[in-house]
């Protein structure tokens, strides 16, 4: 681990800021819960169902006794603080451990008051609806395994029954979420956007589950003029929600398929019976205004969308070669735990495998971040980067920028709590 987190695995100062998530008061219990028979219709054809939000307003507004759980993010919980409902949860966690924790600089101090609006979104969600609700890390940890597997452990103690730790795609990730698989931690191994990537994950991490945020794929191809969008995404999810079944079949992994990132109502509709779809309130509501018949809905997971895509590069989006399938049965016989980021991307390249994680430079991340959620592919072209892993560094990066809006609100309390 590096030194920068030592501090935060102090045994001390984890039993204090447990204490402090431990001790906020939480909201009482949705007591009346509707059934919807449009949900139904999408658990029968093997779904289960989120909603993507952290927001608990919004998620009462949409609740239905169908829906088992919800994913938060640090741009769902930026959203959420800014509203300021957690501000007096951070007023009383600034006080709490300006006075118990005075070894912490203000970073850090900012960090643990994190965790603990990060602690008191999530609990507040398990309360109301009695649901498993995602817990994202901060990203500041994504390329440290240590701190990454220290930091999902703290979150895993607060709630080991209902919270599930959001895990960054990223070389220490994939070591990091390894280790906690073996902890018997449930990870939500997110920001994938391909079925390579997932196919990766699977049998390496071996996750509780993976992601394909659709949306952002579909999205990628219209703003870069790469063709129409259209089910773009959802093929990428189905390739994705196939190739992991199957291992599940073979047995060479345990890990369930999550569709993310959903824009549009009839997206629902076409991918009825993927594992997992975390779905946003917005869209939601437009699925439930379709007022669809639970006959009408029908899982349909070999279906062959049609895309329009102009150029081949998108393609790594659903595909996976031969080479890749080989590479990661390779690695799978390594001792994949007790790897560094730097061993597992040289393994990796040394298979052949030179686009999977790229080397990117802090001019090049300056600029990723510059672009926001979807990379501008322009500035890319002939340097070697695949179209998958630009978007799940672009949403490693998005997510980075939001929290830093959140730890900024967090330090504007910080200076007026002495």
């Amino acid at each position: 681990m590096d030194s920068r987190w030592e501090k935060h695995a102090d045994e001390s100062l984890i039993k204090l800021v447990r204490k402090l998530v431990l001790d906020v008061k939480l909201p009482p219990k949705l007591d009346k819960v509707s059934s919807r028979s449009d949900l139904k219709g999408l658990k029968k054809a093997g779904s289960e169902l989120w909603l993507d939000t952290g927001d608990r307003e919004a998620a009462l507004k949409n609740w239905a006794a169908e829906l088992s759980g919800l994913t938060t993010n640090n741009t769902l919980a930026n959203q959420v603080v800014q509203k300021g409902v957690c501000d007096e949860v951070i007023c009383g966690a600034v006080s709490a451990l300006r006075s118990s924790a005075q070894s912490l600089g203000e970073k850090d101090l900012a960090i643990e008051i994190g965790f603990v609006v990060n602690s008191y979104i999530a609990r507040s969600l398990v309360a109301t609806f009695g649901a498993h609700v995602s817990v994202e890390l901060h990203p500041a940890v994504a390329h440290d395994a240590d701190a990454t597997v220290m930091f999902a452990k703290r979150y895993h103690e607060i709630d080991p029954d209902n919270f599930y730790i959001k895990a960054p795609l990223t070389p220490a990730g994939v070591i990091a979420v390894k280790r906690l698989g073996e902890a018997g931690i449930r990870v939500n191994f997110t920001l994938g956007f391909s079925a390579r990537q997932n196919h990766l994950l699977a049998r390496i991490s071996q996750p509780t589950f993976v992601n394909v945020f659709l949306g952002r794929d579909n999205q990628v191809v219209v703003e870069n003029d790469l063709g129409d969008g259209k089910y773009v995404g959802e093929k990428a999810a189905l390739a994705s929600q196939k190739d992991v079944r199957e291992a599940r079949q073979k047995g060479t992994t345990r890990t369930r398929h999550i569709a993310a990132s959903f824009r549009a109502a009839d997206q629902v509709k076409t991918l009825a019976g993927v594992d997992v779809q975390t779905i946003p309130p917005g869209v939601v509501e437009k699925f439930y205004a379709m007022k669809l018949d639970p006959s009408d809905i029908k899982a349909d997971l070999d279906v062959d969308l049609p895309v329009n895509v102009k150029d081949k590069s998108v393609n790594v989006l659903w595909e996976i070669s031969d080479s890749f399938r080989k590479m990661t049965e390779a690695l799978a016989r390594e001792n994949v735990s007790g790897m560094t980021p730097a061993q597992l991307m040289e393994f990796i390249r040394g298979k052949g495998i030179a686009d999977l994680f790229g080397n990117y430079s802090p001019a090049d991340l300056a600029a990723i971040r510059s672009k926001g959620k979807i990379p501008d592919l322009s500035g890319w072209a002939n340097r070697g980067f695949a179209l998958d892993d630009l978007l799940t560094v672009s949403a490693l990066e998005s997510f980075a920028k939001d929290q830093e809006e959140l730890d900024s609100r967090i330090a504007n309390f910080m200076k007026k709590i002495k």
